[in-house]
Parts: structure tokens; sequence; C-alpha cells
């Protein structure tokens, strides 16, 4: 098993975030990092499908957050560019409401 640095704990943390935020659970944005070439270009790829229409209409939305193609791969020069995606798409995205 590979393991992961503090970088990459932050990031996956951002989109399980982001998935709150957009009605979804970690596994319905299965979410996979990876590094192309060398150590610097990130790669986060999501792997998910979703089980009904309503989580994959939102799972869309989180995808067009981020700037995503269907083919749900990101692809940045390094660990900051992707924080900052991700802290962009979380500052527009949807609030969490406290039920109560």
């Amino acid at each position: 098993m590979e393991t992961l640095s503090s970088a990459d704990i932050a990031i996956l943390s951002k989109v399980v975030d982001l998935a709150y935020r957009f009605g979804l659970r970690a596994a319905d944005a299965d979410a996979h990092l990876s590094y192309d070439g060398d150590l610097k270009k990130m790669v986060l790829a999501f792997h998910s499908s979703p089980e009904n229409d309503i989580k994959r209409g939102k799972f869309g939305q989180l995808l067009t957050s981020l700037g995503c193609l269907e083919d749900g791969i990101i692809r940045t020069d390094n660990t900051w560019q992707m924080e900052d995606l991700l802290d962009d798409a979380l500052r527009k995205a949807p609030r969490i409401r406290e039920r109560g």
C-alpha cells in the first residue's frame, strides 16, 4: 500500500468536504490521487457511479464546480494548484444546513 503525504490527505479531505456540500457521501465521489511523471504533476481522478439519478446529478454538479470534464480527471502542475482549485470550489459550493 502506498503511503499518503500530508498534502495528499489534505486534498482528499477537501474532496470529501466538497462531496458533503453537494449532498453526497465520500463513496459517491470516490477520488484517487496519483502523480504523473515526476512527483510534481498531480492527478485527481473520480471513480464513481452514484446509484440513482439524483446522486448522479449532484455528482455532475460537483465535477462542474471543479471545472472537470465528463472524464472525471483533473490534472494540475503541483499540489498547491490542486489545493487552490478545491478551496475555490468549496468557497462557491452550497453551504451545509444544520438540522434542528
